[in-house]
C-alpha cells in the first residue's frame, strides 16, 4: 500500500467527474488530493492545512480527509460523500425528485421515465430530493432512472 499525492493520472479522472457534473474545478489537485495504492486507487481530499502538514513531516496516515472515490478501470467512482459536495456544485446532469421517488429511490428502486423531466439526456446522474439534498447517483438510459447507490444502501446492506 502507497499513499502519495494524486499523480496525473488520478487527478485528469477527477477533472472528467467534475467536468460531467458542471462542477468548476476549483480543487488545486497537488496539494490537497491524495491517492491510496494498493489493491485498488482510492482518492482522498484534504484541507491545505493537513496536507501541507503531512508532506512536512513525511507521514501518511492508511486513511485521512474525506474519500473522494476509487479508480475503476480509468474512471473516478465517487463517493456518496463527495456526491453531496458535487451536488451542491453541479449545474448539470442533476435529476431532483418528488417525494415519492426519493422514497422509491432511497429503497434501492429504479424511477420510471414518466415521472422523470422531459428532455432529460441520456447517461449518469446526480439524484437529490425536492428539498436541494443529495441522495445518490443514478444513470438514465432513456427508459428509467436506474438507481447505482443511494443513502440508503448503507442500512440495507447491514440488515
Amino acid at each position: 500500500m502507497t499513499i502519495m499525492l494524486a499523480n496525473e493520472k488520478e487527478s485528469e479522472s477527477l477533472r472528467e467527474e467534475l467536468d460531467h457534473f458542471g462542477v468548476a474545478q476549483t480543487i488545486n489537485e497537488s496539494k490537497m488530493v491524495f491517492s491510496k495504492r494498493g489493491k485498488y486507487v482510492e482518492l482522498f481530499l484534504l484541507s491545505e492545512h493537513t496536507s501541507g502538514l503531512l508532506k512536512l513531516i513525511h507521514a501518511y496516515p492508511d486513511y485521512m480527509g474525506l474519500k473522494i472515490g476509487e479508480i475503476v478501470k480509468g474512471k473516478l467512482r465517487s463517493s456518496l460523500e463527495y456526491g453531496t459536495i458535487l451536488y451542491q456544485n453541479a449545474t448539470k446532469n442533476t435529476v431532483s425528485l418528488n417525494d415519492k421517488q426519493t422514497q422509491l429511490f432511497l429503497y434501492g428502486r429504479d424511477i420510471f421515465k414518466e415521472g422523470l423531466p422531459q428532455g432529460m439526456s441520456l447517461g449518469r446522474k446526480l439524484v437529490g430530493d425536492e428539498c436541494g439534498r443529495f441522495i445518490g447517483f443514478g444513470i438514465f438510459n432513456g427508459k428509467n432512472l436506474a438507481n447505482v447507490i443511494d443513502k440508503g444502501a448503507y442500512l440495507r446492506k447491514y440488515k
